[in-house]
């Protein structure tokens, strides 16, 4: 109630047009039902939600070499993905608009694991009918993956209008020259590069793409 009432409060007093929250609160999965009501709400504001793992410490087998972060979040948002999918909580929420950070994690790379489960495993189709391959085109990507190429697949596969620059600023694996990346990004035409380096973050926070 408490979350719901401050999301209203900054919509409506200070015109704010997107949030972001972590891939999970603590241990608990975002699509558990006590959480539904807020992300009903930010559904019904029109508010973007940004999505960014968060953690406290490191992580049971990512405790060396850093892999807390550079392992560790993909994987954070890659399970969160999944779970929103299966769970039927994107098919209950039809119109969140749900952002992703480090290009989604590992989800786009593996997309057709995800389909085939989907299709063979009765635990994956029981809640949820919808092809996990038509659940990813839901879901907002930031740029922030260092590898220019992988821009250039993401934009091919969900669409240059669901992909944005990003820059996880100010931390140190964050992208300090974005738009040299994207521009490094081969086979995007001019349209799809205007998209990722403004239009989709205009449209999803409605303002004049002029």
């Amino acid at each position: 109630d408490a979350a719901i009432a401050e999301l209203e409060r900054i919509v409506s007093v200070h015109g704010f047009r997107a949030v972001e929250i972590g891939t999970r609160i603590e241990d608990t999965k975002l699509s558990d039902s006590r959480f539904r009501p807020v992300l009903r709400r930010a559904q019904e504001l029109g508010v973007f939600v940004m999505t960014h793992p968060y953690y406290i410490g490191n992580k049971s087998g990512l405790e060396d070499y850093y892999l807390t972060n550079l392992v560790g979040n993909p994987l954070e948002t890659a399970l969160m993905v999944a779970d929103l999918m299966f769970s039927g909580t994107l098919d209950d929420l039809p119109e969140l608009k749900l952002g992703l950070a480090h290009v989604g994690g590992y989800v786009p790379y593996q997309i057709g694991r995800l389909v085939r489960g989907h299709e063979m495993r009765g635990e994956t189709h029981a809640i949820s009918k919808t092809s996990p391959m038509e659940l990813l085109r839901r879901f907002y990507f930031d740029t922030v993956v260092f590898e220019p190429r992988s821009i250039s697949f993401l934009a091919e596969l969900v669409g240059a209008d669901k992909v944005f620059l990003g820059t996880d600023a100010p931390f140190d694996m964050g992208d300090e020259e974005p738009l040299k990346t994207i521009n490094a990004a081969p086979g995007l035409s001019d349209t799809q590069r205007h998209s990722i380096c403004a239009g989709t973050a205009l449209a999803l926070l409605g303002e004049d793409l002029a």
